[in-house]
């Protein structure tokens, strides 16, 4: 049995998630000024700061609850390597990384319409 690739396959899952929550928290934290590269850029966002740092904390919070999920899914994981074919483990962390970044992006959309 290879081992191998699952384990690269975990290993990114983690480095994704750590990834996500690491760019989160300056958005958390408000930090991030209006710009064209980096945060929840709408055309509602970047009309104002009114609007772009309440709207930025939010989806920071929620890319920070992705990332954690997808950390804790890739270490949970683990336990299936002896037991699950390689294709089952890339679409495992594919469908968790799927399901959490698209909750995080509808919940920051709705959050967007109450500002």
């Amino acid at each position: 049995m290879d081992l191998e690739p699952k384990l690269v396959v975990l290993l990114l899952g983690v480095l994704e998630g750590f990834v996500m929550t690491a760019v989160s928290k300056p958005l958390i934290r408000r930090r991030t000024k209006r710009n064209i590269w980096y945060g929840f850029r709408v055309p509602k966002t970047l009309a104002s700061d009114e609007v772009w740092y309440p709207a930025n904390a939010y989806a920071g919070k929620e890319l920070y609850i992705a990332g954690r999920v997808i950390i804790a899914a890739s270490f949970m994981m683990l336990l299936l390597v002896p037991l699950a074919p390689t294709s089952i483990i890339v679409g495992a962390v594919t469908g968790v990384t799927f399901v959490a970044l698209t909750r995080a992006l509808v919940r920051s959309f709705v959050y967007l319409r109450k500002l």
